[in-house]
């Protein structure tokens, strides 16, 4: 995703862009590697500032709602009975 975008920058220099994109490979099943995003997001972010990207451009950056189905979601209120 942030491959993409960067190519977007790089390609259409001079033209408005609009991009939607969504980052789910280090979260969607495991909760355990979204860790391993930090690190290249905020390389991302510095190159884009560096690059100017920033003085013409809108960034939302959103969360998703989380876990979804897998085991991090079962507690205890789940399995009691009565």
């Amino acid at each position: 995703m942030m491959s993409l975008v960067r190519n977007m920058y790089e390609v259409y220099t001079d033209r408005p862009k609009f991009v939607f994109a969504f980052h789910s490979e280090y979260s969607h099943d495991n909760n355990d590697w979204i860790g391993n995003a930090d690190n290249d997001v905020e390389a991302w972010l510095r190159e884009f500032h560096e690059k100017g990207h920033f003085n013409n451009t809108l960034l939302i950056l959103m969360s998703d709602h989380g876990s979804r189905y897998i085991f991090i979601r079962i507690s205890d209120r789940c399995h009691r009975v009565g």
